[in-house]
């Protein structure tokens, strides 16, 4: 419910397999789970708006904002609450 209220994407496990598969993230829209909450669609936070990017090593943040690598977010998922995010910030 957090993800909702924050405005991230909610996609299916397909997203995770086709990205790696491709070696590169792919557009998460195509993978997006809206039946559960339809209302919740488009209603992704924009760059501008984010306090929180995922990012890999040299990715620009802007101020205000921090780059973490994706470990976090598949790290806090696995251990179901949201970890610190310090030791995963993208050196850039």
């Amino acid at each position: 419910m957090r993800a909702l209220i924050r405005g991230v994407w909610i996609v299916n496990l397909d997203w995770i397999k086709a990205s790696v598969a491709a070696a590169k993230w792919l557009p998460e829209e195509p993978y997006e789970m809206h039946k559960f909450a339809p209302a919740v669609r488009g209603r992704v936070a924009t760059k501008a708006q984010a306090k929180l990017i995922l990012g890999a090593k040299g990715t620009q943040c802007p101020n205000g904002t921090t780059c973490v690598t994706s470990s976090w977010i598949l790290e806090s998922i696995l251990a179901r609450r949201v970890l610190p995010t310090t030791p995963y910030v993208v050196q850039q």
